[in-house]
């Protein structure tokens, strides 16, 4: 047998969609199929083909995410799926480490996914990112928050009017998708049917919205974008003016919100999911976007130690060598990255402060024996927990308390003391 991976062509998107329909077990219309096959890029396709034949597949979407407050590449990887006759083959593992190498070439910093299983890839550097929470409320479990004095609910047509509320509220926590007007248009209201309330305020500004749907004497919550308290009780208050119509009030809300901590009752039914992945595909170019909280360049002068150990010519592998990259100061932060799927993470890197830019970041990569004066600020971990830790999803002091990061506590806490603290987020689906 011939083995080929390669990009798709055009008259082989069709075979893309069928080996979907058949994995993934849906059925389209003639209509449905051709709409897909014109939105399918095949750039965006990697096939695994066999003597000519399509054994399998992965789907690569250039999408953004919102990493810190600022959009981000990343390459959103679905639709993998293999025919039952190639199956066990070894044809994903090739696939996704080619994907690897393409979004990369792309410019994609990281990717993510959401897994059939997370074990299976976490194999290849995937780690949990992101929680959802679903809640559920009966009639009797409403809030009657009461709605500010002006304000009031706007249905609309307009869906243009919610895409600035859904940015500013999606750029508070990473790993949210920073939507274009396509996925707008084909995956949020094409997908998902409902009506759609704007929250105004006394002075006519738009607040937040909800998206919501309800049916069968069930109102389903489909996003719930707020500013503020405010925002949050007079959309709340919308959907309490709905108990002559439902019985039951459900829906997937980010994982800090404080419903039931405001209710009167706060035994409401409430469910943690675990939901999409996240990989680092770059893990120099990422670290350089983080808002580290950094000591001033006063404050990040070399240690005793560093010096008299920097000033030793006869020692081998220290700064000032030849062949070997100079330390400005001493870093603030460094890390070991373990990445045998992308071998291009695997380095040291520290985090240092520019002494001719202040608090500039700069990340670099440095030759491990440049780090044996570095205990107190380097930790070691795998692309998967360096993944989560960076998202955001778990902090580093308890990744170290669980084992996955290695180190002194001295540097556990260096990295949990510079690295925010955000939430992590994702109301779309891929």
């Amino acid at each position: 047998m011939q083995e080929e991976i390669r990009s798709f062509r055009p008259d082989e998107v069709g075979e893309h969609i069928r080996l979907s329909e058949f994995a993934f077990q849906y059925e389209l219309t003639e209509d449905e199929r051709s709409a897909r096959i014109q939105e399918t890029q095949p750039q965006q396709l990697l096939g695994a083909f066999i003597d000519g034949r399509l054994a399998a597949k992965v789907l690569i979407l250039p999408l953004q995410v919102y990493w810190y407050g600022a959009p981000c590449p990343m390459g959103g990887v679905a639709a993998v799926a293999t025919w039952p006759e190639y199956r066990r083959h070894g044809l994903v593992a090739r696939l996704l480490q080619e994907s690897l190498l393409k979004m990369r070439a792309d410019g994609q910093l990281v990717s993510c996914l959401h897994p059939f299983s997370f074990a299976f890839y976490r194999r290849y550097g995937w780690e949990t990112y992101v929680d959802r929470k679903r809640i559920e409320l009966t009639k009797a479990q409403l809030p009657h928050f009461a709605r500010p004095s002006g304000w009031r609910c706007e249905r609309i047509a307009d869906t243009s009017r919610v895409r600035p509320l859904y940015a500013a509220f999606a750029c508070e926590a990473n790993g949210t998708l920073a939507r274009d007007g396509a996925w707008w248009e084909q995956r949020v209201f094409r997908q998902r049917k409902g009506l759609l309330v704007l929250a105004v305020d006394e002075q006519g500004r738009d607040r937040g919205y909800i998206h919501y749907e309800v049916k069968k004497e069930t109102l389903t919550i489909h996003e719930l974008v707020y500013d503020s308290i405010e925002t949050y009780h007079t959309l709340w208050r919308h959907v309490a003016d709905h108990d002559s119509m439902a019985t039951t009030y459900t829906g997937f809300v980010r994982a800090d919100d404080p419903l039931a901590f405001l209710l009167a009752d706060p035994r409401i039914k409430q469910e943690i999911q675990p939901y999409f992945m996240a990989r680092i595909i770059d893990v120099e170019a990422l670290l350089a976007r983080i808002p580290f909280a950094l000591p001033t360049a006063s404050d990040a002068a070399p240690t005793p130690q560093m010096a008299e150990m920097a000033g030793a010519p006869d020692m081998p592998g220290m700064p000032g060598m030849p062949g070997m990259p100079e330390l400005p100061e001493r870093p603030a932060l460094a890390l070991t990255a373990l990445d045998p799927w992308a071998p291009w993470n695997e380095k040291t890197y520290t985090v240092a402060i520019d002494p001719l830019q202040g608090r500039r970041i700069a990340a670099h990569a440095i030759a491990a024996d440049h780090i044996r004066s570095l205990d107190d600020v380097h930790i070691q971990c795998t692309i998967q927990t360096l993944s989560a830790m960076l998202f955001g999803y778990k902090r580093p002091r308890l990744l170290h308390a669980l084992g996955l990061i290695t180190g002194t506590q001295a540097a556990a806490l260096a990295w949990e003391q510079a690295l925010p603290e955000r939430v992590t987020h994702l109301m779309d689906f891929f």
